[in-house]
């Protein structure tokens, strides 16, 4: 499962964009699904999503000052979607039979 087949784009509109530290943070009120790509003003940046409480927040290493906060998130087939939710789901049995997890 390591590459990704990226079939389109799906654009949210950030709330709030600060920098910290020398990476980019964006906040947002919906929470699509996030692989690792994003898009903003035309430039292609490897995001990390931030672990936490709603809303989705994204970082990006380097300190920039988006004017722009409409976000392309780069999004996976729903083949390679589907792909990924059977991999977990299998991953979570395993873990539920060598545990002995009903």
């Amino acid at each position: 499962m390591n590459h990704i087949d990226y079939a389109y784009i799906e654009y949210k509109q950030a709330d709030e964009c600060w920098c910290f530290l020398k990476h980019t943070f964006l906040r947002f009120k919906e929470d699509p699904i996030f692989v690792e790509y994003v898009v903003i003003d035309g430039q292609v940046y490897k995001a990390t999503r931030c672990y936490g409480s709603p809303p989705l927040v994204i970082q990006i290493e380097g300190e920039y000052e988006f004017k722009d906060l409409n976000v392309g998130f780069m999004m996976p087939s729903k083949k390679e979607q589907q792909e990924r939710v059977d991999y977990i789901l299998n991953e979570i049995k395993k873990v539920k039979k060598e545990y002995n997890i009903h």
